[in-house]
Parts: C-alpha cells; structure tokens; sequence
C-alpha cells in the first residue's frame, strides 16, 4: 500500500516538473525567418500586345497596353513551436498538456514579426488597358519568292490597304507581315491582287532591310 503511494507520489512529481516543457521549450527555441511574397499589383507600363484581323485585303492592327505586375516581400520571423510530444504525455493528468500547448502557441504567435522588404517584378505581364487602333504603325510586307518587300502606315483606326502598298502586284500571293518596331509580332496573309486597265498604279514605297 505505502509502495503504490510512494510510486504515485514520485509519478505526480515527474509530471508537475515537466509541466510546462512545451512552454519552455517554444520560449528557448531560436527565431526561424523566411521570406514571403505579399500583395500583388500592377506596376509602369512594360510593352504592347499587338493583334490583327484580316479582311479583304485590309489588315486591321489593334494593341492592348501590358504592364508589369510588382509584388512586396517581407521577411517574416517567428519562433519555432517545440515540445508538443510531451505536452501530449501531460493531458490524462488535469489537462495540464493543454495548458502547456496553448501557452507554446501563445508565445510562438506573440514573437511573430514581419518586416517589408523591396517592391520587385515578378516577370509576368497584366492587361493594364483597353484595346486601341495601333494607328501609326509601320508594317512590312514581304515576299521573297517574288522579291517584293513593301512598307505601309497604318491609318488613325489602325488600318491598312493592301491594294495600296501593294498596287502593281497581280495575281493571288501569301505575304509574311510584320511591324518594323517589333519584328515578333509577324503573321501571314493571302493578298489578291488586280490591276485596273487603263488606270496607273501610284508609285509604292519600297522597303530594304
């Protein structure tokens, strides 16, 4: 009898002194910091982005205005939440493990910090405008079969009439286009020409590379 008293008195005693290791062990721990990315948003303008339509021998060039998206770091710091294991061992006598658990988590979430670091580019691009006539444009276009380089403006609505860059051309020819600023931006089209008896073709501009 005075054994299995003394055994639970010596029992009561270990779990009193390791009461409170989570606790302990969370305040000791040392500061962990890492760097997240916060907020997203749009930042200056980065390029356009071109589009066309073809109709009846007319190209029609519109361009959509991008801009970089920037996004703010910040290194955020917090220390380690530790000794859960044997708060768990705690909680068959008086709850005490949860008390312990509730403490650790208390001072975890007490040491968090976060500080902002720079504003950078993510490298992605955001539609940052409406779409509007790329008017003004110098656009080439080129044949080499057939030795034909031409260049055309395009008008205030963004447009451009084949038959006049390309009036003393006869016949159906596929012609590679592409903007004289931006020679990614490139497409193909079909162009049927014809010729008006009697009429003289104004003078096209020619284009060398």
């Amino acid at each position: 009898m005075h054994l299995k008293f003394i055994r639970s008195l010596l029992l009561m005693g270990m779990v009193f002194c390791i009461s409170g290791c989570a606790s302990f062990l969370t305040l000791i721990s040392p500061v962990q910091s890492e760097i997240v990315v916060g907020e997203k948003s749009t930042g200056d303008f980065n390029k356009y982005e071109y589009q066309y339509k073809i109709r009846s021998n007319q190209i029609v060039l519109s361009k959509i205005p991008l801009c970089s998206e920037t996004a703010q770091a910040y290194r955020k710091s917090q220390k380690r939440e530790i000794g859960y294991g044997i708060a768990l061992l705690e909680m068959p006598f008086f709850g005490l493990g949860l008390i312990d658990m509730a403490n650790a988590y208390a001072i975890a979430d007490y040491s968090k910090k976060q500080y902002p670091l720079a504003e950078y580019e993510t490298g992605e691009l955001l539609t940052c405008g409406r779409p509007e006539p790329a008017a003004g444009e110098a656009v080439i276009i080129e044949n080499r079969q057939r030795t034909i380089c031409r260049k055309g403006l395009t008008d205030s609505r963004g447009t451009l009439d084949l038959e006049t860059v390309l009036n003393d051309v006869s016949g159906k020819a596929r012609f590679t286009v592409y903007l004289e600023s931006d020679r990614s931006v490139r497409f193909s089209c079909v162009y049927s020409g014809t010729k008006l008896a009697g009429k003289t073709p104004s003078k096209p501009v020619i284009y060398k590379n």
